[in-house]
């Protein structure tokens, strides 16, 4: 029996930094490995920026328009716990994916926005100011 713990204990130290069950399982956003798609572009009233942002909730994002700077922020924090009924063994994984985007804008845009997430984009659309 102490052979096997102990066989047991070696395996899992080996395997600790391999994240195969965790990639395996784990469809989370990892933007650091993949380029974001996005868009900038001008309508009659608006300018509109989109970003392609998949597998979020909108709870995650975050989006400020401060002095002609619009910024996009993502904190989403992932669990993932698998257990093995084998070997009793419960293995925890955490996984936080952060990313920020600022988007410098033209001197006719206001202050004023309205974001809309779906289906994986972010669409920001901002109102141009109104010339009195």
């Amino acid at each position: 029996l102490m052979i096997k713990k102990s066989e047991l204990i070696a395996e899992l130290f080996h395997n600790f930094f391999e994240k195969k069950e965790f990639q395996e399982e784990g469809k989370l956003l990892n933007l650091h490995h993949c380029p974001v798609d996005k868009d900038f572009y001008e309508t009659n009233t608006d300018w509109v920026a989109t970003i392609k942002l998949p597998d979020l909730d909108e709870t995650d994002l975050e989006v400020s328009l401060e002095h002609n700077l619009l910024e996009v922020k993502v904190n989403k924090i992932s669990e993932l716990k698998k257990e093995d009924l084998k070997t009793g063994l419960v293995s925890y994984c955490k996984e936080v994916t952060s990313f920020y985007k600022s988007i410098p804008l033209p001197e006719t845009a206001s202050e004023r926005f309205v974001k809309n997430y779906k289906n994986g984009v972010l669409e920001v659309k901002i109102a141009k100011k109104v010339n009195i």
